[in-house]
């Protein structure tokens, strides 16, 4: 049976008859849709599959917290303000906006705000 996302629909019953075949269809890449009594159902999906969901929760969760959008700020202050500096940036300069760009030295100080 097919579910209405395109994803294999199965009874509980189903799933224990056939746990392996199911189990390595869901490798496989097809999750599998259990249906179960009031609507109660689950998706079997693999390891694969669960982390890259996870992973993409955790992300989006970092993305939304007030410590990651209040570095996000003041790294684009950084920059901006480097950039309307060129001139005037010493090598040291240069060296901090590189490393900001490419995301090591998340602890740098509020020195960006001076420039």
């Amino acid at each position: 049976m097919m579910g209405v996302t395109g994803m294999r629909a199965i009874k509980i019953v189903d799933l224990v008859r056939n746990c392996k075949e199911i189990c390595e269809s869901v490798v496989g890449g097809e999750p599998v849709i259990v249906s179960r009594p009031h609507n109660k159902n689950v998706v079997v999906i693999s390891e694969v599959e669960f982390n890259e969901l996870t992973r993409a929760r955790q992300m989006e969760r970092l993305r939304e917290s007030p410590a990651h959008q209040q570095k996000v700020s003041a790294v684009r202050s950084f920059l901006s303000a480097a950039a309307a500096h060129e001139n005037e940036l010493t090598d040291a300069d240069w060296s901090e906006m590189a490393k900001l760009r490419s995301g090591t030295n998340a602890g740098f100080t509020a020195r960006a705000v001076e420039l």
